[in-house]
């Protein structure tokens, strides 16, 4: 990643963090940003679960087709 990109990510996840309303939307920008990053049509975020045992999906973003 050049120094441009990087710098526009950092831009792109700024801003996302703060427009959101709220975490869940900040979480799903930032996602959309570093899959537009990596070129990447679907992306998702797993944490552990509260007792830390099972990973929970917390965050989706995927990519709307165009076609079909």
């Amino acid at each position: 990643m050049e120094a441009e990109e990087l710098l526009e990510l950092v831009f792109d996840l700024t801003a996302a963090i703060s427009l959101a309303g709220t975490p869940e939307e900040a979480l799903t920008s930032i996602l959309e940003s570093f899959c537009a990053v990596g070129g990447w049509s679907v992306g998702q975020v797993w944490e552990p679960d509260a007792e830390g045992r099972l990973l929970e999906c917390s965050a989706v973003w995927h990519q709307v087709s165009s076609g079909y």
